[in-house]
């Protein structure tokens, strides 16, 4: 089975850059700025969220908090330029809603980071 990929980044070319990456490695992506667009497309078949942190409309934390109504349990990636305690307090925040956190990568992230996640999930 093809992992399914879905990425929530305000940066478009963040995603694209994610969904480039994926694709190349045979992964099937999506990637979107909108929070609403991001959870029509998060059916049963995602494998693997990566999740910016900061975005100007919603934030990553309120999205976080979102899946743990659904009783959602894909694997999740946090991404964030902010500081280590902002994706830790995001972690911590993920654990206690019962979600997955895979990992996380700090931005700017290289290829190599992110190739090594998605090769690991």
């Amino acid at each position: 089975m093809t992992q399914k990929i879905l990425v929530l980044d305000d940066d478009s070319c963040m995603g694209d850059f994610i969904a480039g990456a994926a694709e190349a490695m045979g992964l099937s992506c999506f990637s979107t700025t909108e929070s609403a667009i991001f959870l029509k497309h998060l059916t049963s078949d995602v494998t693997l969220v990566f999740l910016d942190l900061v975005m100007p409309a919603t934030d990553g934390v309120s999205v976080l908090r979102t899946l743990g109504q659904m009783h959602c349990k894909v694997d999740i990636v946090l991404m964030s330029g902010a500081s280590e305690q902002a994706i830790a307090f995001a972690e911590a925040t993920a654990s206690t809603l019962d979600l997955c956190v895979a990992g996380h990568l700090k931005k700017p992230f290289r290829l190599k980071e992110l190739e090594a996640i998605l090769q690991k999930s």
